[in-house]
């Protein structure tokens, strides 16, 4: 059958799969508000709209979906973080 997002209240169709946890998803919104949910977004003091990944070598970075933009600094820091 057909995935369906999982966040709670929407019934969406679930187009992407979180590669870290698995959640199934319908938007960028829908994929921050499960990571919200989960407890699992490790950046959890991010500013909405951000997100924290790594790279193929390990090395954190931070993405902003509202702008479409990546960046090394953390964005209420504005510094790179150590790793």
């Amino acid at each position: 059958g057909e995935e369906v997002c999982c966040v709670g209240g929407c019934s969406k169709y679930a187009q992407y799969q979180h590669a870290e946890t698995g959640l199934m998803v319908c938007s960028i919104q829908c994929k921050l508000e499960a990571l919200r949910q989960q407890g699992l977004e490790l950046g959890g003091d991010l500013p909405d709209g951000w997100e924290q990944r790594k790279d193929e070598r390990g090395r954190l970075y931070f993405i902003d979906h509202i702008r479409g933009v990546t960046q090394l600094h953390h964005p209420n820091r504005g510094s790179a973080l150590s790793n």
